[in-house]
């Protein structure tokens, strides 16, 4: 009888601590990952290009989102140097607001590109109220219809109240 009795408890705790090891509180980086798919649009051209991106995607401890680039694209530097701000919105409307920087490079001259940017987070609403933390997108753009489709990782602060 003993045995059994700590062999529930041994168990029990292991999935205790299993459990408590698994959540974050928040604010404590924890990793965040996804991917996306969207449209580029040039409102001007170079050498000091200006667009904006619609799209959406999945991505942990957002789920589902729709993002928003506005961005300008320096063609002066080699490589093009480009800066902007995205906007990640999770389906209930909670926002993830980032600063992005990055370079582009030639996968197939005039066809497609390779884009590589460091993203800050710089804020949030809902859950993401204060977050903070930084991750790597990593994408390629088709230069004729302007659709772009990448992935992303890194870390951000834990969301208040939790993943969805």
């Amino acid at each position: 009888m003993k045995r059994r009795t700590f062999a529930a408890g041994l168990a029990l705790a292991l999935w205790a601590l299993v459990g408590l090891a698994g959540s974050a509180t928040a604010g404590e980086q924890v990793p965040f990952r996804g991917r996306l798919d969207g449209v580029e649009v040039v409102l001007a051209p170079p050498p000091n290009l200006v667009l904006i991106g619609t799209g959406g995607g999945e991505a942990s401890l957002l789920g589902r989102f729709k993002y928003d680039l506005d961005a300008t694209v320096d063609f002066t530097q080699l490589p093009p140097l480009g800066d902007g701000h995205l906007t990640l919105t999770a389906a209930n409307g909670d926002t993830l607001v980032v600063d992005v920087l990055g370079i582009s490079t030639p996968v197939i001259p005039g066809v497609l590109i390779l884009i590589e940017e460091e993203a800050l987070v710089v804020g949030g609403t809902g859950r993401f109220a204060g977050a903070s933390g930084s991750f790597s997108i990593t994408r390629l753009k088709y230069q004729d219809t302007g659709r772009t489709i990448g992935s992303f990782e890194g870390t951000i602060s834990a969301p208040a109240g939790g993943s969805p």
